[in-house]
């Protein structure tokens, strides 16, 4: 269904006959003003667009067709419903897993121990603690780092 372009490049003798008397029903492109020719070209690029897409709109409604005439599954794909459907239960993997998690109960000596330094305002910093206290008389905010036999201590006070 693609659309003829005109050719201009060449004349039938009965062309140049007609043309004898008068009669231009198909100029040649030389013969053409610049304006025209440029007229010209740009239709035949864009009919020979046109028909390009003529040709894959036919393809894709082929496509079409094809997809809309299947029915039914693949046997790959009823295989593999089958093979999901038959699975019951869980693997051991799964329930020695689930035993783990299920056994752990309460927290740690270490996280305890966590604990009871943050209720005392001493946070655990790589191998020491940061102790924090706020003198509310002074407004002071003392900062106090211990590492072994190492303190380091800073202060701020807010206005």
């Amino acid at each position: 269904m693609a659309i003829d372009i005109p050719d201009w490049s060449s004349k039938t003798s009965d062309q140049l006959e007609k043309e004898a008397q008068g009669v231009f029903e198909r100029p040649q492109l030389s013969d053409l003003d610049p304006a025209l020719l440029e007229l010209y070209t740009k239709m035949r690029e864009s009919l020979a667009k046109i028909n390009e897409h003529i040709t894959k709109v036919s393809s894709m409604q082929s496509e079409i067709d094809t997809e809309k005439s299947k029915t039914g599954i693949t046997t790959a794909q009823a295989d593999a419903i089958t093979a999901n459907t038959a699975k019951t239960g869980i693997t051991t993997a799964q329930a020695s897993a689930i035993t783990a998690n299920s056994a752990k109960t309460g927290i740690s000596p270490s996280q305890t121990s966590q604990l009871v330094q943050l209720g005392k305002s001493q946070i655990p910093v790589g191998a020491g603690t940061l102790s924090i206290e706020f003198n509310g008389k002074t407004n002071a905010l003392t900062f106090t780092y211990r590492q072994g036999k190492i303190t380091k201590t800073g202060a701020l006070t807010l206005k």
